[in-house]
């Protein structure tokens, strides 16, 4: 049963996490800035979060007991989500899939990765 609850505390947040990209990716999106550059950096910057929050998730649940930390599988399956999304926005009316959106998911999950990093051998070092 402790193994059970431990699975749901750590695979919980990031199936929720999938499902809320799914979800936002599922409805045509509003222009959101004033300009065309203001609505352009907006929305990047919603992918780089969303992604990194994403590899942050995955890299937590899956290093949570481990003494030498996987950086590879976060990142992979990070970038294999963020295409299937691209894939699965090409079939959403009033979206596309734009490769550069792939991109900007992947810099977030590195972004996460760079972070986790840091902070990591920040604590070994102390």
């Amino acid at each position: 049963m402790k193994k059970l609850i431990q699975f749901i505390l750590l695979w919980g947040p990031v199936i929720f996490w999938c499902g809320l990209i799914f979800q936002l990716s599922s409805a045509p999106i509003p222009s959101i800035g004033q300009t065309y550059w203001q609505d352009w950096w907006i929305k990047n910057l919603a992918h780089i979060v969303e992604y990194a929050v994403l590899c942050w998730l995955i890299f937590r649940a899956i290093n949570s007991a481990r003494e030498k930390k996987n950086w590879f599988m976060p990142l992979l399956f990070s970038v294999i989500y963020a295409i299937s999304d691209e894939f699965h926005q090409s079939f959403v009316f009033g979206r596309e899939a734009w490769w550069g959106d792939v991109a900007f998911d992947t810099l977030g999950a590195l972004l996460a990765l760079f972070i986790s990093s840091s902070i990591f051998n920040k604590k070994i070092r102390n």
